[in-house]
């Protein structure tokens, strides 16, 4: 286990300063391009004040960057381990015969990785934290390592078991992928029901979440921090709009590469029938677009790959659109657009689990034909793009500004933390 600790705050606070121990496989960082990174990076700024925090970042082994850290981020210790990639997915008879043992006889579900941490057991042993803080499902089952007596607040984010069943529209099911649904969703309950019994708390994402979990769990066990974004870093910005369509995310997923494709396809139709054609210049931004690039090629289409900084690709943008139509969580995409002062325009599967309001602040599209018309709609008339862009700003600064959400978190684990009560729900 390599560590870091270089910045020590222990003379900020004090010996006597409760510590919290936060294990992660993401790096805080205020302006990642994901929502995991910014949101973990408040929720650390915000545990600052009645804590002293370690991070412990558990890393795949092929990532060769060692995690670097923003100089702001107030940690007292990082802690790293490397692990390898979840053998569950190696290719070959190997990899075929894991999963085949893991279908049968694992009791945890498949994407949990690493199995076991004995480096966990052993800093949590040489700490002995106040509370420990497991981010994401697939560290959750790592809570075997923690004594009894030291509580857990599971920061889930979101239930990773609605992502079963999520076929493409007009895919058949086998009877193996019946089978392998079906066991993963026993042990989707299982899992959710050990967590809550070790909890204090099990943290989700949004009111819809808490939903879907509480078809195992207890909803008294689950507490709501919704989903939101720094106001003060993705802030309306002037600028000369080149772009009048923006599409954001990760591509090497299949649910965005086909939700950009279907709306491109859709709008390449679309103009080929009218009467005078629209030049409209688009943006895929993310990582992952190697293979969008082919599709676009001779068209008037900017395909970014991984850029650094999201902020003045919103501000080219004259309309942002998330076409997306199956996935988990809550999409940052949209808080980040009404942030940056952009009109949207989103499926209802985008807007799961958002203060969204058609005409609003948001206009909501079914289909990507629809989608096309919608943004049609929105460059002919400034006044009504205006209308849903203001819209947006004032939803996000008064529902989901995270340097406000972030508090509601560090609330949670301060309770938690309290010595008294019984360690298992012990609120």
């Amino acid at each position: 286990m390599s560590t870091d600790a270089s910045k020590d705050l222990r003379g900020v606070h004090g010996d006597s300063t409760p510590m919290v121990l936060i294990v992660s496989s993401v790096i805080p960082s205020l302006t990642a391009p994901d929502g995991f990174a910014p949101r973990l990076f408040h929720f650390v700024q915000a545990l600052h004040s009645d804590f002293s925090v370690d991070l412990l970042l558990v890393r795949d082994a092929s990532n060769l960057r060692s995690p670097l850290l923003p100089s702001e981020l107030s940690v007292r210790s990082t802690w790293e381990v490397k692990v390898g990639t979840n053998p569950l997915s190696e290719s070959g008879p190997r990899g075929r015969i894991r999963r085949v043992g893991h279908y049968l006889l694992d009791p945890l579900p498949y994407y949990c990785h690493p199995r076991n941490l004995p480096a966990l057991g052993s800093l949590v042993r040489e700490l002995k934290p106040s509370l420990v803080v497991l981010h994401l499902p697939m560290l959750a089952h790592l809570e075997v390592a923690i004594p009894a007596s030291i509580p857990i607040v599971f920061l889930l984010e979101e239930d990773r078991s609605r992502l079963l069943g999520q076929r493409r529209p007009g895919e058949s099911q086998s009877f193996k992928s019946m089978f392998v649904e079906v066991g993963e969703r026993i042990r989707n309950r299982n899992y959710f029901q050990g967590l809550a019994k070790r909890s204090q708390w099990i943290v989700v994402i949004s009111d819809e979440e808490k939903s879907l979990l509480s078809r195992f769990v207890d909803p008294e066990n689950i507490a709501v921090v919704p989903h939101g974004v720094d106001c003060e870093y993705f802030a309306p910005m002037k600028s000369e709009q080149d772009l009048h369509v923006g599409i954001f995310g990760l591509f090497s997923e299949g649910r965005n590469y086909d939700g950009a494709m279907s709306v491109l396809n859709s709008y390449w139709k679309w103009n080929s029938l009218q009467e005078k054609a629209t030049e409209w210049r688009w943006a895929l931004v993310g990582q992952g677009g190697e293979s969008l690039a082919s599709a676009c090629v001779g068209k008037d289409v900017l395909v970014t790959g991984f850029v650094p900084d999201l902020r003045p690709y919103y501000r080219r943008t004259k309309v942002v659109m998330v076409p997306a139509t199956q996935g988990t969580g809550v999409k940052s995409t949209v808080l980040q657009a009404w942030a940056m002062a952009r009109p949207v325009i989103a499926s209802p599967f985008s807007l799961r689990g958002l203060p969204a309001r058609d005409n609003e602040n948001v206009l909501i599209a079914s289909d990507p034909l629809e989608m096309i018309e919608r943004a049609h709609e929105l460059m002919e008339d400034s006044a009504l793009a205006c209308r849903i862009a203001s819209g947006g700003r004032r939803a996000v600064l008064k529902y989901r500004n995270i340097r406000d959400i972030s508090l509601s978190f560090a609330s949670i684990c301060s309770e938690a933390a309290r010595p008294t009560g019984a360690v298992t729900n012990g609120r």
